[in-house]
């Protein structure tokens, strides 16, 4: 199975990329998703995403085939072809 991992605004920027492609035989969770894109990139996407004690950053936002995930199952959420869009904080003044 195939699945599409896309980046937005700064976070694109930051990675150097817009997107990965990564594939796998079981679904995964978000998490595992993320995590496997982390290691792709050599980028720390979890770290830009997430405080330390593992809650989303206020303004980050990651949706499932464009669902939230604060409206599924959060990090939980159990993905298998879907395509993933991976939003940062935003900033601005």
């Amino acid at each position: 199975m195939g699945m599409t991992v896309k980046f937005f605004a700064t976070l694109r920027a930051a990675l150097g990329v817009g997107s990965v492609e990564l594939e796998h035989d079981t679904p995964m969770t978000v998490r595992e998703v993320l995590e496997r894109a982390e290691q792709e990139t050599g980028k720390p996407i979890m770290q830009e995403l997430f405080e330390d004690d593992g809650s989303m950053r206020i303004g980050a936002m990651v949706l499932v085939d464009g669902k939230n995930i604060s409206h599924l199952n959060g990090l939980d959420t159990t993905v298998q072809s879907e395509t993933l869009s991976v939003f940062p904080p935003a900033g601005g003044g």
